[in-house]
């Protein structure tokens, strides 16, 4: 489910996975993992770094060698392994010209629990600059992960 509070500038969205918190933890934190799931689809990020310590940067490019710069980026403010993380958030582009944009800051805050025969992740998004591209966005994202996970869960070993 995914809902959006106009009001408040959150978008605000959760999804239940059939995965111990421990595979749900390591698909949100590993550059490897991530680069499966995150995006508008599978394989759209064409690098992720994550340096996970307080304070330390994330970064992940969609756009691959000659075309327009695309990323979002961030630091993460909080870190509580396997159940929360909090990072700040912005997108990042790049014309033809080399002028670099940049939106506001916002905040994400994405809470981990684990369920009966699962993880139930809840992400908070506070204060996008739109609240429909992050809405589609993060439904995207999840959806993504779900499959991700799915298939982790049918594979041997």
């Amino acid at each position: 489910m995914t809902e959006t509070n106009l009001a408040d500038q959150v978008v605000f969205a959760e999804n239940a996975y059939p995965a111990p918190i421990e595979k749900v933890w390591r698909a949100w934190t590993d550059p490897d993992r991530l680069k499966q799931w995150f995006g508008p689809k599978p394989g759209s990020l064409h690098s992720t770094e994550v340096d996970l310590r307080e304070g330390g940067i994330w970064r992940f490019i969609f756009s691959g060698p000659g075309q327009p710069y695309a990323a979002l980026e961030g630091a993460y403010v909080e870190i509580e392994a396997p159940s929360r993380l909090v990072f700040s958030w912005r997108h990042v582009s790049e014309d033809a010209d080399g002028q670099r944009t940049a939106t506001p800051d916002s905040t994400v805050a994405v809470t981990m629990q684990p369920t009966e025969g699962g993880t139930l992740v809840q992400v908070r998004h506070s204060n996008p600059k739109t609240t429909e591209g992050v809405t589609a966005g993060w439904k995207a994202c999840l959806g993504n992960l779900v499959s991700l996970l799915e298939a982790e869960a049918l594979a041997p070993g």
